[in-house]
């Protein structure tokens, strides 16, 4: 029973020294933005990094291929990437003296969205937020977003407003990479965005793609990367 303990314990400090390096290179995320720089490429390339490692961690229990795409909304990747995101978000909004609260994962009425960011001074009630939330995110791949894309859920979006007293202005949706087959006919991440947009009523800069990996015939897929994080956290933090 000790050595299981001890096991424990070792693994709960080496995931408390994992997740204070993620939230440390938040801040220095935050501290770049401030100075000026853009700063989309390098969380691009610290998500792909979290993904790399999932993935050679999923290598030893089966062979199956492992998508990015579809990685990013599966445990423990999804977590690691919301509590990167909000480390972010949370710096980021302190370097601007905004006096924000970043919520993680927090249960608000029927909902428990990925991020949510309140002024200081809002409290929820039982059944949500009144006011005073600045802007709720969510972790997504193409594929849970398809079905929005194609207007099978038009009202999706509805439950975020009602809970959180937001409106479609407030609601951001993070995707890390944006598959665009040579089978599409939509050519660029643009379009799908706009797409969304005209489907669900959601603006489309508002869908933050970061990167966009376009397959081209039978070529090898390449990546490519956006400045929609950058534009983001702009928008954000002039609220």
């Amino acid at each position: 029973m000790s050595m299981l303990n001890r096991k424990k314990t070792e693994d709960l400090i080496s995931k408390n020294t994992f997740y204070g390096q993620m939230y440390a290179e938040g801040h220095l995320i935050a501290e770049e933005f401030n100075n000026g720089g853009s700063v989309s490429e390098r969380v691009l390339s610290i998500i792909d990094g979290l993904y790399q490692m999932e993935q050679k961690a999923e290598s030893y229990f089966n062979t199956n291929e492992f998508s990015f795409e579809i990685a990013i909304e599966k445990e423990p990747l999804a977590s690691e990437i919301v509590f990167y995101i909000s480390g972010i978000l949370a710096h980021t909004s302190r370097e601007k003296g905004k006096g924000w609260r970043v919520f993680v994962r927090k249960s608000i009425g029927q909902l428990t969205p990925d991020i949510v960011i309140t002024e200081k001074e809002a409290s929820p009630t039982e059944k949500g937020f009144e006011k005073g939330v600045v802007a709720v995110i969510e972790l997504r791949s193409k594929e849970t977003i398809h079905p929005l894309m194609t207007g099978e859920d038009p009202n999706y979006f509805q439950k975020y407003i009602d809970t959180l007293g937001v409106s479609l202005n407030d609601i951001f949706i993070i995707t890390p990479t944006l598959s665009v087959e040579y089978q599409d006919r939509i050519k660029s991440v643009a379009e799908q965005q706009e797409i969304l947009s005209q489907s669900t009523g959601l603006p489309k800069e508002n869908w933050v793609v970061l990167s966009e990996n376009r397959s081209i015939s039978n070529e090898e897929p390449q990546m490519f990367l956006t400045t929609d994080f950058d534009d983001f956290l702009k928008r954000l933090m002039e609220r």
